[in-house]
């Protein structure tokens, strides 16, 4: 048989397994935070809603829009902005509205908080602003300042590189302060640059004293740079200052001076070699004939003998003349 009409449920009932059920009045309202925002900072409008069948379907619009149970946006200018929000739930429909008036800015640098153990300036709106300071190694931020700590810290010194030569370096350091009952790390940074780029592996301590680690694979003309760190059971670490060295002689060189400078006419042991080397080519060139010039001599000093003996005969033949 065809159905018949037998009722029709009224505006605030539902009509469920073949009758009418009560349902509750649909009430909605609007709530925003901040009450007085300021420019370009965020605001949130919240909605909350009663009522209906407990499925609810959520539209925003005017000054904030969309479709979930809260909408989040914010105002490049100030002004009154409204938003509306309707609900519906089963065949009830509610509307709200919100209105809120955007101040002009914010004032800048308010307030100081505390991010980890640095201090933030904070705007009148709360908004997150430049860094004030980082406390020290031996401070901890509360309430937006730094107060120092009684703990005890770990300081590490770094010392001149030693074995420079070969490719690898021996780098140097030294630790104080140390906690005998608790574990202590130290280890090398080290780098071409003060950036670094480069950890040793991390020694563990429980003394004071020194401490050294190789590394290897270097080049030569190179500066590196190095320091010493250091790390305590609390997760403080600390730093040694910089520290720069080069790779030095080979293995098997000398300090013993060669005699060579950057003069080579001072040079004690270069000079006489070029004095020597020059001799040798003139003689062997034959501009410097010493057997020429002594045989030469030779015979200048035989002819003058000659000479003389001659003259000497002839005087004596002119003076037997003379007697006769």
């Amino acid at each position: 048989t065809a159905p018949q009409l037998q009722n029709t449920c009224g505006y605030n009932q539902t009509c469920s397994n073949g009758s009418c059920s009560q349902q509750n009045n649909l009430s909605v309202s609007i709530s925003s935070y901040p009450n007085s925002p300021q420019i370009n900072q965020s605001v949130i409008f919240s909605s909350s809603v009663t009522g209906g069948t407990g499925n609810y379907i959520y539209s925003w619009t005017g000054a904030c829009a969309g479709y979930s149970t809260n909408c989040i946006t914010s105002f490049s200018q100030s002004g009154t902005y409204t938003a509306y929000l309707s609900v519906s739930s089963g065949n009830q429909t509610q509307n709200a509205s919100h209105a809120i008036t955007v101040g002009q800015n914010c004032t800048a640098n308010a307030t100081q908080r505390c991010i980890g153990n640095s201090i933030y300036w904070y705007d009148s709106c709360g908004n997150q602003q430049g860094l004030i300071q980082t406390c020290n190694y031996n401070q901890t931020c509360s309430n937006g300042y730094c107060s120092n700590t009684q703990q005890n810290y770990i300081t590490v010194q770094t010392n001149p590189a030693t074995n420079t030569y070969n490719n690898q370096a021996t780098l140097n350091g030294y630790v104080s302060g140390i906690n005998t009952n608790n574990t202590n790390y130290v280890w090398f940074q080290w780098g071409t640059t003060t950036s670094y780029g480069f950890e040793t592996n991390h020694q563990t301590l429980n003394y004071a004293g020194f401490f050294n680690q190789n590394i290897a694979g270097l080049s030569p003309l190179v500066v590196y740079h190095f320091r010493a760190v250091g790390q305590n059971y609390n997760g403080q670490i600390v730093y040694g200052r910089d520290l720069t060295f080069q790779l030095g002689q080979v293995l098997g060189a000398t300090d013993i001076s060669t005699g060579f400078t950057n003069n080579l006419l001072v040079d004690s042991f270069f000079l006489p070699l070029i004095i020597a080397l020059a001799l040798i080519w003139l003689f062997k060139s034959r501009v410097l004939n010493f057997t020429h010039w002594t045989d030469s001599g030779k015979i200048k000093h035989k002819d003058y003998v000659a000479s003389k003996e001659l003259k000497l005969k002839i005087a004596k033949i002119k003076e037997k003349e003379k007697l006769k």
